[in-house]
């Protein structure tokens, strides 16, 4: 009786202890999780941002490359003229 008794808190002991490794396993995945949800938020922030830029860019060269057609028609208007 004792030794099934002796077994018996044996192995609950064990399972306590795998019950326990699995929770400290389970924290620092939810750790981890959080953050690479914090990561993520920084990064899509730091995307629009470049985004946005990239738009703005593309905006400015249009507007330049516009001015550059301008002057290369007046150029060419003032060679007729001439």
């Amino acid at each position: 009786m004792d030794k099934d008794l002796n077994s018996a808190k044996q192995t609950i002991e064990q399972r306590n202890s795998i019950i326990q490794e699995k929770l400290k396993r389970r924290n620092e995945m939810e750790n981890r999780k959080d953050e690479l949800e914090k990561f993520a938020y920084v990064f899509n922030y730091k995307i629009r941002g470049l985004t946005s830029e990239m738009g703005s860019r593309q905006r400015e060269v249009q507007a330049l490359m516009e001015q550059f057609n301008n002057i290369k028609i007046l150029k060419y208007l003032y060679i007729l003229l001439d």
